[in-house]
């Protein structure tokens, strides 16, 4: 992700989603991310831990995340990540011991407005909400089984695709190979046409 404003471009991966059914159905996101910018020399690095669940349901606390981040050069800590992504998540400088609120769930959630559909003709096959949106009626269902068998459908016909694809070129941004390795990613026009689906702030 490049910002262009600042001058700044991040190197990132995801999360993966985790769909449980037993002992207890649900959903969570697992596994380790790194965020990295070559600019500034800092990296991040984040753990989502996936529960553990024993007896009866009882288990770890769920949507635990964990974290860091430092001179990419010097490997130093200047501050640790720490809470729930689905709760509240705190930052603290290591130097000074201040502790702030980095992201607080609640606060954020209940500001989200349903996105809506404004042309459903231009809505591509491509696009997430409808790659995953019966994925996600599944969720939104608690219908944990059919969730993964869905998600499950979803990755492999992805694969296939992957597997058959010679080339992509990005339909709003330039993507050239970097010398030092990576990709450079500009937008191709000044702004983005107006997207089918829009979610009001």
């Amino acid at each position: 992700m490049k910002l262009t404003n600042f001058g700044e471009s991040y190197e990132m991966n995801s999360p993966s989603m985790v769909i449980n059914l037993l002992p207890v159905p649900g959903a969570e996101w697992a596994g380790k991310v790194s965020i990295v910018c070559r600019e500034s020399g800092l990296e991040a690095e984040l753990r989502y831990h996936q529960r553990r669940t024993f007896f009866f349901g009882f288990g770890s606390t769920p949507g635990v995340i964990k974290g860091r981040i430092f001179h990419s050069k010097s490997l130093t800590t200047i501050y640790e990540i720490d809470g729930r992504w689905n709760k509240k998540v705190t930052i603290k400088d290591v130097h000074s011991g201040e502790v702030r609120v980095l992201y607080d769930a609640v606060e954020n959630i209940s500001r989200l407005k349903t996105p809506v559909v404004r042309n459903p003709h231009a809505v591509a096959v491509t696009e997430s909400a409808a790659v995953w949106g019966k994925v996600s009626g599944e969720i939104l269902r608690r219908n944990w089984g059919g969730a993964a068998k869905l998600k499950a459908a979803v990755e492999e016909r992805e694969r296939g695709k992957a597997a058959t694809r010679t080339t992509w070129e990005p339909q709003f941004f330039h993507l050239r190979p970097k010398k030092e390795g990576g990709w450079s990613c500009r937008p191709k026009l000044a702004a983005v046409p107006a997207a089918p689906i829009t979610a009001d702030l």
